[in-house]
């Protein structure tokens, strides 16, 4: 008796494992997509410090960053806030910034504000993100410089913000 062919079992046990695989392939890449996404959040929330402070030299004019008002947007006005000066960055959906850390004292709060002076120099300033899995990213941004340094809690970013405050004033 010849077989022409598989038989059911034989093609549900060949598709069960097929499914088991690109399950296995799909989890492996979800993890560098995150990684890439985070990425992308910080780097514009940087970008967005960059252009202010940029703007601020410019106009020879103080500006105030506002952070995190409705959880996911950074805007610029003017110090008074009766105008608000050029695009304001949306994160992500499910992105939200949860916390901010401002100045010397590390003055904390859901949302923060900013004085960038015309010079484009600021007190410096932590933001934690929360990301669509929960996972909790600090990023301090440095007044004088703008440059950018992340961590992974609060201890950490005001033990940096105390730090960068200590070396400027030993400078």
């Amino acid at each position: 008796m010849h077989r022409r062919g598989f038989t059911i079992i034989e093609l549900t046990i060949v598709l069960l494992i097929l499914g088991i695989a690109a399950g296995a392939v799909g989890l492996r890449m979800q993890s560098p997509l995150r990684r890439a996404k985070t990425k992308d959040v910080l780097s514009a929330i940087v970008d967005f410090d960059r252009t202010t402070r940029s703007y601020a030299r410019m106009q020879d004019e103080p500006v105030l960053l506002l952070i995190g008002s409705r959880g996911n947007r950074l805007e610029r006005s003017t110090p008074d806030k009766t105008k608000k000066l050029g695009q304001r960055l949306e994160l992500p959906k499910k992105w939200k910034i949860i916390r901010t850390l401002v100045g010397p004292q590390a003055k904390s709060g859901m949302t923060g504000e900013i004085r960038i002076s015309r010079a484009g120099y600021s007190d410096s300033y932590a933001i934690c993100l929360k990301d669509t899995n929960n996972k909790r990213t600090w990023m301090i941004i440095t007044g004088l410089t703008g440059a950018t340094v992340f961590c992974d809690n609060e201890i950490q970013a005001k033990n940096i913000l105390a730090a960068k405050i200590e070396s400027i004033d030993a400078g």
